[in-house]
C-alpha cells in the first residue's frame, strides 16, 4: 500500500508531473498563451477502448497479435531513431527517467549537486506510483503515435484497415520477471536478449532487423553518461553486473546486461 504523507505532497507531485509533460515549469511567468504551441498533452490511450495489457512473450508469439507485435517493434525502432534534440524523442523521454543525465526542456530535476544524477524519478519513495504510471503512459503514447505513422504509409486499403485495427489494440507489454519461464527457456525473454529479430512488414516481406529492445546507443553532446550500471542497483550476485559498453562520445546500453539473473 502506498501512503501519502499529506495532501500538499500529492499536489506538489501533480504539479511536477504537469510541468514535465507540458514542457515548461509551472508558474505565473508561464502563461497558457506562451506555452500553448510548445507542450505535449499526456492522455490515456483511448483508441480501441479498454485493451488487455499482454505479457511480452504472449504479444510476440500469439498469432492473434502478430501485427500488434510488428507495429510495436517497428514503432519503437522509429522512436529510437528520432533526433536526440527533440523533447519527445526516445533520448529525451529516457532522460526524464534517468540516463542521459540532462535537463528535460530546461527543467532542473533537483536543486544542485550530486542529486542531479538521478533524473526526475521517485524510485524508492512514497510518490513512486504517481510518478511512474504517467511516465509509462507517455512512453506508450509516443510509440503508439509512431505506429499510426507506419499505418498511414500503407497504400493498400484492405491491408491498411487490418493494420489500423492492430494499432488500436497496442498497449505497452510487460515482462513478469517473477513468473517461471517456459520450459527450456531463460528467465529473460529472447525478444529482449536477442540482438536481431525477424519481422514481417505490412507489405508481406520478412526481414531480420536489429532488435530495438536489445540496446540503445546514446550520442553524448552534453550532460553525463557515466559508464556504470544504470541506477547503481544492489546486485543479488557475488559479482557486479556487466557494465554498459562505452566508447568516445557515446554509450551503448544493452538491456540484457542490466538485469542480474535470479537463476542458479
Amino acid at each position: 500500500m502506498v501512503v501519502f504523507p499529506s495532501i500538499a505532497a500529492v499536489a506538489a507531485v501533480s504539479a511536477t508531473l504537469l510541468s514535465l509533460v507540458s514542457g515548461s515549469p509551472i508558474g505565473p511567468e508561464n502563461s497558457i498563451e506562451a506555452r500553448q504551441n510548445n507542450y505535449y498533452v499526456l492522455q490515456a490511450m483511448t483508441d480501441g477502448g479498454v485493451q488487455t495489457r499482454l505479457d511480452i512473450r504472449e504479444m510476440e508469439r500469439n498469432p492473434a497479435y502478430k501485427e500488434v507485435w510488428t507495429l510495436f517493434i517497428l514503432a519503437l525502432e522509429r522512436f529510437k531513431a528520432m533526433d536526440q534534440q527533440t523533447k519527445t524523442s526516445f533520448y529525451g523521454v529516457a532522460g526524464i527517467h534517468g540516463r542521459p543525465y540532462v535537463s528535460w526542456d530546461g527543467i532542473p530535476s533537483w536543486s544542485d549537486g550530486w542529486e542531479s544524477q538521478y533524473g526526475y524519478c521517485h524510485h524508492g519513495g512514497q510518490l513512486f506510483a504517481m510518478w511512474h504510471r504517467p511516465y509509462l503512459m507517455l512512453y506508450e503514447k509516443l510509440i503508439y503515435e509512431q505506429a499510426l505513422t507506419i499505418v498511414n504509409e500503407i497504400t493498400d486499403t484492405n491491408v491498411k484497415a487490418k493494420w489500423r485495427t492492430a494499432a488500436s489494440k497496442f498497449r505497452l507489454p510487460y515482462w513478469d520477471w517473477a513468473m517461471k519461464a517456459p520450459s527450456g527457456e531463460h528467465i529473460m525473454p529472447t525478444s529482449i536478449a536477442d540482438e536481431n529479430l525477424s519481422i514481417t512488414y505490412p507489405n508481406g516481406t520478412t526481414k531480420s532487423i536489429a532488435n530495438p529492445l536489445y540496446n540503445y546507443s546514446i550520442l553524448m553532446t552534453s550532460g553525463r553518461a557515466h559508464c556504470a550500471i544504470l541506477r547503481d542497483p544492489i546486485t543479488t550476485s557475488m559479482q557486479r553486473p556487466t557494465k554498459p559498453r562505452c566508447t568516445n562520445g557515446s554509450m551503448r546500453v544493452e538491456t540484457s546486461r542490466l538485469v542480474v539473473s535470479t537463476e542458479s
